[in-house]
């Protein structure tokens, strides 16, 4: 396939009309303030949600996840199941591209378990 010097330059030059959406609220408002368990692609963190921008969010009081052990009882008291593991550790600031799910916590809970 050919493809002429004028076509090149328009493809090079071409700018994209900004999308224009319907203002809506940023869902992870909801959470903002609140105790959070945050599952990215890799990771589990936990803590409180303090910071929220279109690339960022940003817990403080955080630890690293090791281990939920039984998802359902971590997320009604993440103290109580023996089988989960988790650590303190510093803020941590989260890339929303990275994040897969957040859900409310009842607690932060800031211990080596």
């Amino acid at each position: 396939m050919e493809i002429s010097l004028k076509d090149l330059k328009e493809l090079i030059t071409h700018e994209d009309k900004p999308k224009t959406l319907s203002p809506q609220p940023d869902i992870l408002q909801i959470h903002k303030g609140k105790p959070v368990h945050v599952e990215t692609v890799t990771k589990y963190y936990s803590g409180v949600l303090e910071y929220i921008n279109d690339d960022f969010i940003h817990l403080t009081q955080a630890q690293w996840v090791q281990s939920t052990g039984r998802y359902e009882a971590y997320t009604k008291d993440p103290e109580g199941d023996d089988k989960a593991r988790y650590e303190p550790c510093p803020d941590v600031t989260i890339s929303r591209g990275a994040i897969v799910s957040i859900l409310n916590l009842p607690k932060i809970v800031r211990k080596l378990k």
